[in-house]
């Protein structure tokens, strides 16, 4: 018994430790999670989903700031685009097409083969951030949940971060979105709407933090001169051509005045106005563009958040509910008006925006990003 204890001492002795990887390791931090992803397993590739692709500036600015955090981890990252190729210049990241939709992107099957292989590599989904759970596009919540089942059915770990939730104005939208986040293993929202929307619908308050935006796990751009106002109107909005008219003809607004669009269906609106319109075609002009403004008047919630990234003063025009209750959350409705305001109260704010001083506009930025932080769980960080 002796020698037999000696040997097998010796033949433990001799075998390599394992090193565990940090985010396998059972810390405090951890054991908080813990509940969420029981024995959190090896992750080593993970699969971005969202509407990327250069449908939407908004978008991309959260897939930046994604792919900046995710990418710094060390995992191997994938993003499902509508643009595979625009991803893969703009953010340097490998990306597949998105999944079908429809009978038309159905019939591409080398589209479908290469997103399934991409999902079936994958060990994390991760649906990230903008309003995807929302019944303004009608198919929209059900799309989602389609995608989710599809990613349960891999067996892969699945969770939201960044997102907003609603209007969920049909019950069927509100099914749709309950089925989608049942089974996901983390849920983080950018506001305390969301949050009791999701509670409405049955999903536990305890799996759901409430953080802020995912345009936040980006760094503020280098300080440049600024001049002139640009406005990020919505095209599809209850903001009239003809108030922007009037508005540009105010003189206390900074000059020149320049406008940026960004969806597609800002542009044919934009060019019915008759002022300048920057033509962007990266990321990195869109926030020269914004950091070197002396005001912002926008009615897309992420030209109002880059505006906060970059310390640039702006007034918020609340064309969705989305707008009014992140600022409402974080005390700064000073900062938005009515999508309806006359040209001369929208001039009113603008000129009680420029007068927030530098170390308040440092602070609000600094604290939003200190939020960021909890947008992903902890062994993504």
């Amino acid at each position: 018994r002796k020698r037999r204890k000696s040997l097998q001492n010796r033949q433990r002795q001799k075998r390599p430790r394992r090193s565990r990887p940090y985010h396998c390791l059972r810390t405090k931090k951890a054991s908080r999670q813990g509940a969420l992803f029981g024995r959190v397993s090896l992750v080593k590739r993970i699969l971005l989903f969202g509407n990327y692709g250069g449908i939407n500036w908004g978008d991309e600015l959260i897939c930046a700031g994604l792919v900046r955090v995710l990418q710094q981890t060390g995992f191997e990252l994938s993003v499902v685009s509508a643009d595979p190729a625009f991803t893969m210049r703009e953010h340097q990241v490998a990306a597949v097409p998105r999944p079908p939709g429809g009978l038309r992107s159905a019939l591409r099957f080398r589209d479908t083969l290469r997103f399934r292989n991409a999902l079936h590599r994958s060990d994390l989904v991760i649906f990230g951030g903008g309003g995807l759970l929302q019944d303004r596009e009608a198919q929209a919540p059900r799309l989602w949940q389609r995608y989710v089942r599809w990613a349960q059915r891999a067996g892969k770990h699945v969770i939201f971060v960044g997102n907003s939730v609603g209007p969920l104005e049909r019950a069927s939208s509100r099914r749709a979105a309950a089925q989608a986040t049942d089974g996901a293993r983390f849920l983080s929202v950018r506001d305390q709407a969301s949050c009791k929307l999701l509670t409405a619908i049955g999903v536990p308050r305890e799996r759901i933090v409430v953080a802020t935006d995912a345009v936040f796990l980006q760094r503020k751009s280098r300080r440049r001169t600024r001049q002139g106002t640009l406005l990020l109107i919505r095209g599809d909005g209850k903001f009239s051509a003809d108030r922007i008219q009037k508005l540009c003809k105010q003189t206390a607004l900074p000059k020149p005045i320049r406008a940026i669009a960004m969806d597609k269906v800002d542009t044919n609106f934009i060019h019915k106005i008759g002022i300048d319109v920057l033509p962007i075609t990266t990321l990195a002009e869109l926030r020269a563009a914004v950091s070197g403004s002396q005001l912002v008047v926008a009615s897309r919630l992420h030209g109002c958040l880059l505006a906060l990234l970059e310390e640039t003063p702006f007034v918020a025009l609340a064309a969705a509910a989305k707008i009014k209750a992140f600022f409402k959350d974080r005390e700064m409705s000073d900062f938005v008006l009515p999508e309806t305001a006359s040209a001369r109260r929208i001039v009113a704010a603008t000129a009680a925006a420029r007068k927030v001083s530098p170390r308040r506009r440092q602070r609000l930025r600094r604290t939003e990003q200190q939020r960021a932080k909890a947008i992903l769980p902890f062994f993504l960080q």
